[in-house]
């Protein structure tokens, strides 16, 4: 991940009374993602577009309203609302500007896609905190005033809102409006070194669901284990369906529950080996002809050969 320590940044943490302090002063929004907060186009709409409105304009507000990101000014009756409804980690992101809704939504929706190093145009969720806290570290000072622009701190809490943690452009606020920008043609432009901590991040949020996914839905199988040892299995298992050539989620997270619930050691089975290596198809694509390409006795073989030993093996 990121180094946290960049120097054309400021990190502030503030207790739950400060914020109620920003909420007060009327100079504080919320980018609130109604996948995380399904109650907050409901809440856009009885409070109006003076006050909340989806960052999505056009066909895409109609047609995704309920999957939308959307920017609400938050004075402290929105604050409560937020201390009940964003119970779940990525509810969204702070705020704190003194310019008004309309002109935070023009500068946010720059942001809504961005630019990859190869030119494909990606969607940027940047109002997920965990999204935030690495990309803010990664940007250059001149990247950092474009996606700051008339916001004066990002800030990210936890459900909850008991703490919040706001970032600033170490600079005053007219060193910042006067320093140069980066141009977008039209997008806001991802470096091959931001897209590699992209990566790394994109790779953590996996590990960390697949995880929660292994001890949700094969409980059984690592039942008594502790939660080290949960997560080292994890990891091996992800390894080792990359060292097949897997990409895809879905490939990695079948060749995983088939580790766990047939043996660590399945794919050592001839048959289930041929399948999984030969062919000009891609090695998703064999992963997800497996079951095709192989026999009930290949699996019971691979489960009668079950090593413990393998789930300390690297792959």
């Amino acid at each position: 991940m990121a180094d946290l320590q960049n120097p054309t940044l400021h990190e502030r943490k503030i207790p739950s009374e400060q914020l109620q302090m920003l909420a007060q002063g009327g100079n504080l929004y919320a980018v609130v993602d109604a996948c995380t907060v399904p109650m907050v186009p409901k809440k856009a709409l009885d409070v109006g577009e003076q006050r909340a409105v989806s960052l999505y304009r056009g066909s895409a507000e109609e047609e995704f309203w309920e999957v939308a990101p959307y920017l609400m000014k938050v004075d402290p009756l929105a604050l409560e609302w937020l201390r009940v409804n964003a119970q779940k980690e990525g509810w969204g992101i702070f705020i704190a500007t003194k310019a008004a809704l309309e002109e935070v939504r023009t500068h946010l929706r720059h942001f809504l896609k961005v630019q990859s190093p190869r030119g494909e145009i990606w969607r940027f969720r940047f109002y997920d905190p965990r999204v935030m806290q690495f990309f803010l570290p990664i940007c250059s000072a001149a990247e950092l005033h474009t996606f700051f622009g008339p916001v004066m701190a990002y800030g990210v809490a936890e459900p909850g809102l008991k703490e919040a943690k706001f970032w600033q452009q170490a600079t005053d606020w007219n060193s910042q409006m006067s320093s140069p920008r980066i141009e977008m043609h039209p997008y806001f432009r991802i470096r091959p070194e931001q897209e590699k901590e992209f990566e790394k991040y994109a790779d953590l949020v996996f590990f960390r669901e697949t995880v929660l996914y292994v001890k949700e839905q094969h409980a059984d199988k690592v039942e008594g284990l502790s939660q080290d040892v949960i997560a080292q299995r994890v990891k091996t298992a992800i390894d080792r369906a990359k060292s097949f050539g897997l990409q895809l989620e879905g490939s990695i997270l079948f060749f995983l529950a088939l580790m766990f619930d047939i043996a660590p050691n399945f794919y050592e089975q001839p048959g289930i080996h041929k399948a999984l290596t030969d062919g000009q198809s891609s090695p998703d694509l064999r992963m997800d002809e497996l079951l095709d390409n192989t026999t009930d006795e290949d699996w019971d073989q691979a489960e009668e050969s079950y090593d413990e030993g393998k789930w300390q093996e690297s792959a």
